[in-house]
């Protein structure tokens, strides 16, 4: 039994070399072992021989027995097992954190912005769509003004000269015997409802005294006259809709063919019903005007302020509403002729109030023109913001009031080509919702209290401004219509270069193509009527 155990003590390598191996990742684990069974046998064989002529070859120390025995082991590195036993050391212990750390860490904060280089593009893109929106959108709303400045000129200037040609042509007809049918054609007897509508509404307004109105609505408190001015500003909106529908139902039954079947009550009742509109729609315009003069000469101006903060109501109302780009033609169409209107409703009120001041125009660029340029100014800003916010939110972009000023010009081209109405002032009005018949009786009405013309000067007076008024009608429709044919044939040039350069890529890419979710798509978590998760580009060819 002493010689077995003598012989494992003298063999300590080859129990080393068959405990330890080469194998670095169970190094820890089997050292431990090997070290702990090596001494265990150190000092259990003394005991167990129970002699001591055995001590000399024994080492004296634990310490010196494990030196002893890595010295003699060639394939174990001590520094690398004594670094790997500091490194889990040191991993053990945690990094302690203090203030001082913390103010170091946030002040040496790096913004690692190239990891989201798309979306920060895409952001600068909504950047620069809502800084674009207003120009693009003041393009077309000027030339939705131009339009309705064009319809309003016409009943001032042509209207005139083509009743009097229809009542020649009735005449003539009368008395020499032809081959025509009708006394008038399709569009001379809407030329004489036109005719016939404003000067009866005109007749019956010239009887109204509006000193009289204005001074009941001055004596109402403020809080009053704002809910009546913003029940007038809706009931404009609802009335000019439907005079519109109004209107071509007259003129739909004056000029049907007596061949068809007979599906009306009559052109007289249509006739009524027009009058009735045109005569409520003038009141109310009427009434919106003294309102508006009321607030422009009141002391305090609490209700003129009160007037322009409700236009920016207008945007709350209206921004956080989903919209489709027909929706947003109808409102750009829709402000466009508000535009417009708010225009004739101060020219009455600044008429009105030279009047008063007996055409003193110190005191119109004092007092009224200050307040004016508020009025005017506030909705222009109004429809700056919101065009701007409804864009964003719906991600339309700024080129969409390009194609809707494309759209009008191309039905003032083709209004060439119609031969039902009076031209492009009938097609202009049922797509703009303008209709021109009360702001024309109310700014009559106003002139003949206004303007008083006696003897020949004053008919000198009139004639030179009903040629003045037929030169300005001219050079706008001559303005329009070129600026209607260059904004087709740009339209025309924009879509051959898009076919072309579709062509091209077709030819180098591949058929179809990926186009991800917008922004307010994923907001929403839908889909509009025009998304398209795959286009083909034979499609947008052909």
């Amino acid at each position: 039994m002493d010689d077995i155990n003598r012989r494992e003590i003298l063999s300590p390598t080859k129990r080393l070399d068959a405990t330890f191996k080469p194998s670095s990742s169970s190094l820890d684990s089997d050292l431990k072992t090997s070290c702990s069974s090596s001494l265990d046998s150190t000092w259990k064989s003394p005991s167990t021989s129970g002699s001591g002529s055995e001590s000399s070859w024994l080492p004296s120390t634990p310490t010196k027995d494990l030196a002893w025995r890595f010295s003699h082991h060639s394939n174990i590195d001590t520094s690398t097992v004594r670094g790997k036993e500091e490194t889990t050391d040191r991993k053990e212990k945690p990094a302690t954190a203090s203030l001082f750390s913390y103010l170091a860490a946030e002040l040496k904060r790096d913004y690692m912005l190239e990891h989201n280089e798309k979306k920060l593009k895409e952001r600068r893109k909504r950047v620069y769509t809502f800084v674009k929106t207003p120009r693009e959108l003041e393009k077309f709303l000027l030339f939705g003004f131009m339009l309705c400045l064009d319809v309003y000129l016409f009943i001032f200037t042509f209207l005139p000269i083509r009743l009097i040609l229809a009542i020649f042509t009735a005449i003539w007809r009368l008395c020499i015997k032809t081959t025509h049918r009708h006394l008038l054609d399709p569009v001379q007897k809407i030329d004489m409802l036109k005719g016939i509508i404003l000067i009866v509404v005109t007749i019956i307004f010239q009887n109204i005294d509006t000193s009289v109105i204005y001074h009941v609505v001055r004596v109402q408190s403020v809080i009053k006259l704002y809910v009546v001015y913003n029940m007038l500003d809706i009931a404009d909106k609802l009335l000019a809709s439907l005079g519109q529908d109004l209107l071509d139902a007259l003129y739909w039954t004056a000029s049907e063919p007596r061949e068809k079947k007979r599906e009306h009550v009559g052109i007289l009742p249509h006739l009524l019903l027009s009058l009735v509109y045109v005569g409520l729609h003038t009141m109310l315009n009427l009434a919106q005007a003294i309102v508006l003069n009321v607030a422009i000469n009141s002391f305090n101006k609490a209700l003129l302020t009160i007037m322009i903060s409700n236009q920016f109501i207008e945007i709350k109302t209206s921004v956080f509403k989903r919209f489709e780009k027909n929706n947003l033609f109808q409102m750009s169409c829709s402000d466009a002729r508000e535009r417009f209107h708010y225009l004739i409703l101060l020219l009455v009120v600044a008429m009105r109030n030279l009047t008063e001041y007996d055409w003193d125009f110190g005191y119109f660029c004092t007092t009224f023109a200050p307040f004016a340029a508020v009025v005017i100014g506030s909705e222009f800003l109004v429809d700056w913001f919101k065009h701007a916010f409804i864009t964003k939110f719906n991600n339309i972009q700024p080129e969409v009031y390009t194609t809707y000023r494309t759209f009008l010009a191309k039905n003032i081209i083709h209004s060439k080509h119609d031969v039902v109405f009076t031209g492009h002032t009938d097609q202009v009005s049922r797509r703009m919702g303008f209709t021109a018949l009360p702001l024309a009786v109310l700014l009559i009405k106003i002139c003949g209290q206004c303007v008083k013309l006696t003897g020949w000067s004053g008919i000198c007076f009139a004639v030179l401004g009903y040629l003045c008024l037929c030169a300005f009608k001219l050079l706008v429709s001559i303005q329009i219509f070129a600026k209607a044919s260059q904004y087709v044939k740009e339209d025309a040039l924009s879509t051959a270069a898009a076919v072309e350069r579709t062509a091209k890529e077709r030819f180098y890419n591949p058929s179809w193509t990926f186009e991800p979710l917008s922004s307010v798509q994923e907001i929403h978590g839908g889909f509009n009527s025009d998304t398209k998760l795959f286009t083909s580009s034979q499609s947008v060819v052909n």
